[in-house]
């Protein structure tokens, strides 16, 4: 019997090949690169055209230079004639105690001030509110009503909240009258207040593994436009958020606060509203952009990657070594073991997202080389001999050890194809999402 060697493809054994055996390689070949880049170019479309979209609606929700889908089609510029008095708002996150794209919320500690002029007994700090979440444990850490003398600002006197009517007959002005007015107009007065804020927040997850967010908290007065307005705090030039917020998974590439006219398309059935069909909110937002980073990105998809690679070095070994098919099939489950255990997305939701079509891919790819292996078995029973139970090559007529050119050429473009289209896609993929 014949000892069996290890024979491979070589330049003297690839000079063997006719062009019809090569044309079928290349053409395999070819068609499994191209299924790897039209995925690339319709999946990087689908992802970049979400992020855009995603980054439109925040700057909605956020500015008053868009309009969300849930507002009238202009926001609605207040006169300062229609204000009854503007209050200066400016916020600190402490602390984000908890986060979870899964169950949809996050919970942060807040401290918020106010400052305004005029009666101290319409102060924001029992009136204000989180419109996309709950607040809870609310206390006031500071506050204080004083009076500054226009011509002299080191002249500060203190007023007792509510009784500012007393303070200006002691300053020896009627308070009905203009004097009053102006006295009253000079009394400067301050709120700091402390709560925990847990938000509600819809995360979009198609993205997921390369996904990026911008965490909102909204903040509005129950009373409208005509009672109390929103200005941002000019002195509003520190930190925004403490820098040892951490949040797992993420990096924190950002943060601001901004105001915004909000329109309700109700007037609440309230009678002194001359257009019954809308009433006017001012919005405080404090927003803070998160970006998961690449690093993370990578830990995600590494299971992924070495199942295949295994795959892959599968193609390295001859079609008649017998656990070459096996190893490409035990990858399979192992994929899909993978997508069936990802606790990124949220439980019951269908959307097509990132790590979805990662593992739809990788099915994709072992089942390619699923049918190069079978292809490949077909050009070895037909151009390259038969197996001998041993696992020797034979010449079918002159029973000598030969060769097994074709199929080795088959597996060698696969390799290439495949290797360089997997490579291409997730390429794309990265890009999309983070330019």
């Amino acid at each position: 019997m014949v000892n069996p060697k290890s024979v491979d493809l070589n330049k003297k054994t690839l000079r063997r090949l006719d062009n019809q055996q090569k044309k079928w390689a290349l053409i395999l070949g070819g068609v499994m690169l191209a299924i790897f880049v039209i995925l690339a170019v319709v999946c990087s479309i689908y992802l970049h055209n979400d992020k855009v979209y995603d980054l439109d609606q925040t700057k909605a929700r956020t500015t008053n230079g868009l309009t969300a889908k849930d507002e009238v089609e202009s926001p609605v510029e207040l006169e300062p004639s229609d204000i009854a008095y503007e209050c200066y708002i400016g916020s600190y996150i402490e602390n984000i105690s908890s986060f979870s794209v899964q169950n949809s919320t996050f919970t942060a500690d807040m401290v918020v001030w106010f400052s305004w002029y005029g009666d101290g007994k319409d102060g924001p700090a029992d009136t204000v509110r989180v419109l996309n979440g709950t607040m809870k444990d609310k206390k006031v850490l500071e506050e204080y009503h004083l009076y500054v003398d226009p011509e002299d600002e080191s002249n500060v006197m203190e007023v007792e909240k509510g009784k500012e009517d007393e303070f200006i007959k002691k300053m020896g002005a009627d308070p009905e009258s203009e004097e009053g007015d102006t006295i009253r107009g000079n009394i400067l007065n301050y709120q700091r207040i402390k709560f925990t804020a847990t938000i509600n927040k819809v995360f979009d997850i198609t993205r997921i593994g390369l996904d990026n967010h911008t965490l909102e908290i909204d903040l509005e007065d129950s009373r409208d436009s005509t009672s109390i307005r929103y200005v941002k705090d000019i002195e509003e030039k520190s930190d925004l958020m403490s820098p040892g917020i951490k949040l797992s998974g993420y990096d924190i590439t950002g943060n601001n606060t901004s105001i915004k006219n909000y329109t309700y398309k109700t007037s609440y059935s309230d009678m002194t509203i001359d257009n019954p069909a809308k009433s006017v909110f001012t919005r405080y937002i404090a927003t803070i952009d998160i970006q998961r980073g690449l690093s993370s990105y990578f830990n995600l998809i590494l299971p992924y990657l070495i199942l295949f690679f295994i795959a892959m070095f599968s193609l390295l070994n001859k079609f008649t070594d017998r656990f070459r098919l096996g190893l490409i099939t035990s990858t399979l489950f192992g994929v899909v073991t993978l997508q069936r255990t990802n606790n990124l997305v949220p439980a019951g939701n269908g959307e097509l997202n990132l790590m979805s079509i990662i593992s739809l891919v990788n099915l994709l790819a072992l089942f390619l080389l699923v049918v190069v292996d079978f292809v490949s078995s077909r050009m070895f029973e037909r151009y390259d001999g038969i197996n001998d139970p041993h696992g020797a090559y034979f010449d079918k007529e002159n029973l000598v050890e030969k060769p097994a050119p074709v199929s080795r050429f088959m597996d060698y473009i696969a390799l290439v194809s495949v290797g360089v289209g997997y490579f291409i896609f997730n390429l794309a993929l990265i890009l999309a999402c983070v330019l």
